[in-house]
């Protein structure tokens, strides 16, 4: 398969072809795109049908809401623990053989948990999704390494922004899918293997159809190679504004890591020496320490846990939120929450653009990354904010959902910084990143709860969920002032 069109987008606009360069550059970087994204939305489809069946699943099995609420804690630890471990296999034994065995992995424990009967119980849920947790904590460390060792670097934010979109939806249709199955008398159990096949026959497909390097594709000629592998936008033009020199010097940097890097497929032989969190050459610091000692790993990590804490409100207590503070019903409510989950898919497509977009005009990584996610979240949090200033539900409602939009603004500037930080290191960096924002989506339900639980008892004020709410988005604004994507997280001499 050897898809070719005419020349792409994509191309260098700066830096004209060399001599015998005038190969138009095959398309296959979009199938690979078209895999990860497809990836997302089969792994959202497993993980969001037991919260779409909760209800059927405890009454079938005799669990109560608080059994239940530690079958999700299995879920969020296992996903925790193995976010850095997962990036390191990527890197370790290529992309081609890890990602599609995690898909397998979180397919079969998806289908242990439509087995799991009364004489297992809780144990039995509870050990399922430990497992599904650990398989599923691999997909965004390794679909950024995908992206980062396939996508040109000034097309990474629409390509992450498509993947981050996928899971969005992958979630949304499931939720939908899952209740009209459920309502047309299909056993939960049922659903969950029908679900898990999809990841098995992606799996497989995308093993048949990948490479873990551009390079070794059969389908792929030089010239997407070299489109790949160019490196970002120079920033010592005149639109990059005083700092141009210093600029430049961090871009030559973080080119000479995008253009060097060689993940190591799964036939190859390890090298012992390369080790992930070895010591980097000429007695470098090594990842681990790196990272700890990196403002901008820091900025990214801390903007991750304050956006994942937040959002969770949209998938957990927001529609009981409008039920009982606002009076909806259990249809309008859900609907709500519908649209506000479609304007995070919405804000995750135009924020993707919009990262390239402020790239390609002024050639200044941390105008695109940086500003762009700084903006996004203090958006967000302003209008969640004045949504619970007092007014009507249809004013809450659509403040919220607007304040979603601008969420989902949030996310391709946090994938591309942590690419363009990484180099190299994508895969692990990634997990680091997401690990927080995991850590984010762990914590903010159960103080959630504990507000919530205090307002009923109390009869205080249910605005007051919305005001946490906007005060943590803008904690995530605040996190982006100490991110700088121009400097790699590993110096090169």
């Amino acid at each position: 398969m050897q898809p070719s069109g005419d020349e792409s987008p994509d191309a260098d606009f700066r830096n004209p072809p060399s001599a015998g360069a005038s190969q138009k550059p095959t398309l296959y970087r979009y199938l690979v795109l078209i895999l990860v994204a497809f990836a997302s939305a089969s792994a959202y489809l497993t993980r969001h049908a037991l919260a779409a069946a909760t209800t059927r699943i405890q009454s079938d099995m005799g669990i109560d809401s608080d059994e239940m609420g530690w079958v999700f804690s299995a879920f969020a630890m296992g996903y925790f623990i193995s976010q850095v471990p997962a990036g390191w296999l990527a890197t370790r034994l290529g992309s081609r053989l890890v990602f599609p065995a995690i898909s397998i992995l979180w397919s079969l424990a998806s289908v242990w948990t439509s087995f799991v009967t009364g004489a297992w119980g809780i144990t039995g849920m509870a050990a399922s999704r430990f497992v599904f947790g650990n398989a599923q904590a691999g997909l965004v460390p390794i679909s950024a390494r995908v992206l980062r060792d396939w996508m040109p670097t000034t097309r990474r934010g629409v390509a992450s922004a498509l993947v981050g979109a996928a899971m969005s939806l992958g979630g949304f249709v499931t939720m939908a899918m899952t209740g009209r199955m459920l309502e047309s008398g299909w056993s939960w159990r049922t659903i969950m293997q029908l679900y898990s096949l999809v990841g098995i026959v992606w799996a497989v497909v995308f093993y048949l159809v990948f490479r873990s390097r551009p390079q070794d594709h059969p389908a792929v000629n030089a010239a997407e190679v070299r489109l790949i592998t160019a490196g970002p936008v120079a920033e010592d033009s005149p639109s990059a504004g005083p700092d141009k020199d210093s600029d430049a010097t961090l871009t030559a940097e973080t080119e000479e890591l995008l253009a060097t890097a060689s993940p190591v497929e799964a036939d190859e032989p390890l090298d012992s020496e390369d080790h992930s969190l070895a010591p980097a050459a000429g007695g470098g610091p090594s990842v681990t320490f790196a990272m700890l000692t990196s403002l901008a790993m820091w900025g990214i990590c801390l903007q991750s846990f304050f956006r994942a804490a937040a959002y969770q409100l949209l998938v957990t207590f927001y529609p009981k939120f409008l039920s009982d503070g606002y009076g909806l019903s259990v249809t309008e409510a859900a609907d709500a929450s519908g649209y506000a989950l479609l304007a995070v898919v919405i804000g995750s497509l135009l924020g993707g653009v919009l990262v390239d977009l402020v790239l390609q005009l002024f050639g200044n990584q941390w105008v695109s990354r940086t500003g762009t996610g700084f903006i996004a979240l203090a958006g967000c949090g302003i209008l969640t904010g004045m949504a619970g200033m007092g007014g009507s539900s249809q004013q809450v409602i659509i403040l919220v959902t607007v304040g979603a939009l601008f969420a989902g603004l949030g996310n391709p500037p946090a994938w591309a910084a942590t690419m363009d930080v990484a180099g190299d290191r994508t895969a692990e960096v990634m997990g680091v990143m997401n690990m927080a924002g995991t850590a984010g989506g762990v914590v903010f339900p159960v103080i959630l709860g504990y507000v919530i639980k205090d307002i009923e008892t109390t009869g205080g004020n249910w605005d007051i969920v919305l005001w946490i709410t906007a005060g943590t988005y803008l904690l995530g604004a605040a996190s982006w002032l100490i991110v700088n994507p121009r400097r790699p997280l590993i110096e090169v001499a």
